[in-house]
């Protein structure tokens, strides 16, 4: 009688969990699949950068300086990527052209050359790294029909020698969307390619470097982007684990495509790497945030890409100091925390995940299964149903098991 129950009861445990397992068995191969990093990686990616004042190329040395003051068990440095608007628009050009076409300056022009060589500067001395953001942070026929029917744009344009690209509404700074107007209308296939492709072109025109890594303006993009950008070289894409290729009604981001997790790649081939934590001082997020997404993307065998951005630094003086002070702060601590970490620049870690690098990549063990677990344990409704069924309880005894066993052969 016992032995029916039992038999029943142990029925009963493998029909439920096979039954969750089938369900979410994509999810769970997506996240077994997903590299998992042996160390913690922290990266501060940066974007917005590209021309502007005499006063931006300060900054960028100072960033350098600040930067070059710490190192990581091996030594390394510590990477600011900077995600590169080429150019701005010159807007005597468009005036006197009555406002019928967009023209641009980029960063190549002479009155940039400091700020160019700052850039460079910071790469040469192994603190940054040039990433390609795009011709402008903008669509520029989106630019011009807003300009028609927007005072606010139109005096953007007007108003500034170096305009902020920050300082346009959001639904207009998308790069790859119509959105003169909401909700926003579709870039044809051959205008994004040729675009994209012009660009990353333009990048290793002005910077004598190709482009390896790619960052759409506010992570509006699409295929057609990424094959103009493939076929110019760029071979990573940071994502913020979806891809949103469209603005709604109210400039909302509409996503068709997602989960992203880094390790994937798009239909061309280029490398997916996942940024989806922000380190904005200037809106008062401090360093213990920082600090806490570093900590938890560690525990789950994940990168740490920290979004910021440029504003941080270049805007209000007294921010400004904060944003250095803060970033400091983050350094320092997040080296006293984990005498692991590693520093890199992501081009770097694209080309370690891509190859399975055993040196950073993880490929079996008990501690790959622990960091696995970790981000199963972030699906609230399957870990809620694995609880119930008692697959969280079984899969806890299996690991510690596996560690046991582990740490027998590595004393041995």
């Amino acid at each position: 009688m016992l032995a029916t129950v039992l038999m029943g009861v142990f029925g009963a445990f493998v029909a439920a969990n096979a039954l969750l397992a089938l369900c979410y068995w994509k999810d769970l191969r997506r996240l077994w699949r997903e590299p998992v990093l042996k160390y913690p990686v922290l990266i501060i990616e940066s974007d917005d950068w590209g021309p502007g004042p005499e006063e931006h190329a300060g900054l960028l040395l100072r960033l350098t300086d600040l930067l070059q003051q710490y190192r990581d068990a091996a030594g390394r440095r510590p990477v600011m990527t900077l995600g590169l608007a080429l150019a701005l628009p010159d807007r005597q050009r468009i005036k006197d052209d009555g406002f019928r076409r967009h023209h641009r300056i980029t960063l190549a022009d002479e009155r940039f050359s400091s700020v160019r060589e700052a850039m460079l500067n910071g790469v040469e001395q192994g603190v940054f790294s040039l990433q390609l953001h795009g011709m402008e942070h903008y669509w520029p026929e989106s630019i011009m029909k807003a300009a028609t029917v927007n005072e606010e744009v139109r005096q953007w344009l007007l108003a500034d020698a170096y305009p902020s690209t920050e300082a346009l509404p959001p639904r207009l700074q998308s790069r790859w969307v119509d959105a003169a107007s909401l909700p926003s209308t579709p870039l044809t296939k051959e205008a994004c390619q040729q675009a994209a492709s012009e660009e990353a072109e333009a990048f290793a025109d002005i910077l004598g470097m190709k482009p390896a890594v790619a960052v759409p303006p506010t992570f509006v993009w699409n295929p057609a982007v990424e094959q103009g950008w493939k076929t110019a070289g760029v071979e990573v894409v940071v994502t913020p684990g979806r891809r949103y290729e469209a603005r709604g009604g109210n400039g909302e981001l509409l996503a068709t495509d997602g989960p992203i997790l880094s390790g994937g790649h798009s239909a061309c081939g280029q490398l997916y790497l996942v940024r989806d934590d922000y380190f904005e001082p200037a809106l008062g997020h401090t360093a213990e945030a920082a600090l806490a997404a570093l900590e938890n993307k560690s525990r789950m065998g994940r990168p740490t890409l920290v979004e910021t951005h440029r504003f941080n630094f270049t805007g209000d003086a007294v921010e400004a100091e904060a944003s250095f002070s803060t970033l400091a702060d983050v350094l320092e601590k997040a080296i006293q925390l984990y005498p692991d970490l590693c520093f890199m620049a992501t081009e770097e870690l694209a080309r370690k995940i891509k190859a399975g690098d055993a040196s950073l990549v993880m490929s079996h063990g008990a501690m790959r299964v622990q960091k696995v677990l970790a981000r199963v344990r972030r699906m609230p409704k399957f870990w809620r149903l694995a609880r119930m069924t008692g697959a969280a309880f079984f899969a806890g005894i299996c690991l510690k098991l596996l560690a046991t066993k582990t740490a027998a052969r590595e004393m041995s």
